[in-house]
């Protein structure tokens, strides 16, 4: 793995645990505007809505601009709210971008990758939200590259996102790795993009069917550390 002057990192649920931050987040939200109904059914709700317009993003049925207010419209004619979806958004976004924690052992795991590679990030998410949490975690003082997906107006799986990247870490597609957690935009995306992918498999997923096997695979970045020492 010496052989790669670049890695390239999914920031959610990859480097960030975007899991703890969103549950942090959607308690202030219940709080502040659903608190008519029991916190296990507006997550629930938010929950099903949220992931099948995230599913469209890897397809480009929708654009995470776009999804950021629908998912709130579609979530408040549900429930029968009268509240502004922006509004709604606006207030979860902010609360999101000060939620931040680490993965177990990223920090350290891509503080040590810094010494030896250029590291860039390629994230589906929203621009308010992921540039916040970018600045927190103290990853503007790491990365070399940071795309966002709202911000360019592109998606992974998109070939052309990857290609920002390349072209900001002054790379060929055989000097960098993607390293992620999702198959179906980072994987996918990799394969698109002509580059290498370590899958960030902790549950020690199944691979489907369809897919090769990734280059490499690891439980965690403390796994992937060990494999480039």
């Amino acid at each position: 793995m010496s052989n790669y002057k670049a890695l390239i990192f999914d920031l959610d649920d990859t480097l960030l645990d975007f899991t703890l931050s969103e549950e942090n987040s959607l308690n202030k939200l219940h709080a502040a505007f659903f608190s008519e109904f029991t916190l296990s059914h507006f997550k629930k709700t938010y929950h099903e809505i949220n992931q099948n317009l995230w599913s469209l993003v890897p397809l480009q049925k929708i654009a995470p601009s776009e999804l950021k207010i629908k998912r709130f419209d579609l979530l408040l004619s549900l429930l029968k709210l009268p509240h502004s979806s922006c509004r709604v958004a606006e207030h979860y976004e902010e609360a999101l971008g000060k939620e931040v924690f680490w993965m177990p052992d990223a920090e350290e795991a891509i503080l040590k990758f810094k010494q030896s590679h250029s590291i860039g990030i390629v994230t589906n998410g929203l621009t308010s939200v992921q540039e916040a949490k970018y600045k927190a975690s103290g990853l503007e003082n790491i990365c070399k590259s940071f795309i966002i997906s709202e911000k360019v107006g592109l998606s992974k799986p998109n070939k052309a996102i990857f290609d920002l990247a390349l072209e900001e870490l002054q790379v060929k597609p055989h000097e960098a790795l993607m390293v992620g957690d999702s198959l179906e935009s980072d994987f996918v995306g990799a394969i698109n993009a002509s580059l290498d992918f370590c899958w960030i498999n902790p549950k020690k997923s199944a691979l489907p069917s369809h897919l090769p096997q990734p280059r490499y695979e690891a439980s965690s970045l403390k796994d992937l550390s060990n494999f480039m020492t």
